[in-house]
């Protein structure tokens, strides 16, 4: 379950955002990011060669995809956080 994490539908509640924690959002070159992308889908139809290369890739099962609840959860806790 998604309880461990407040992801229940119950812990859905809005939150205020606060400064971004220097090191919360930090890729592998140490650049700090303030903000977030969501894919809602895998089936993105630009080809871009990172992610879908030409020979194509496995899709992930639906049952191992975030739910819409889960989805919002997430993104209102990396808000609080203050990531835009």
């Amino acid at each position: 379950t998604g309880d461990e994490w407040g992801l229940s539908p119950e812990s859905s509640r809005a939150v205020a955002p606060r400064p971004v924690e220097a090191s919360i959002l930090r890729d592998t070159f140490s650049r700090q990011h303030t903000y977030l992308r969501i894919s809602l889908t895998e089936r993105c139809n630009l080809r871009c060669t990172y992610c879908m290369p030409a020979e194509g890739v496995s899709l992930t099962p639906g049952a191992h995809l975030m739910s819409t609840p889960e989805l919002a959860r997430v993104a209102r806790l990396f808000v609080a956080a203050g990531i835009r």
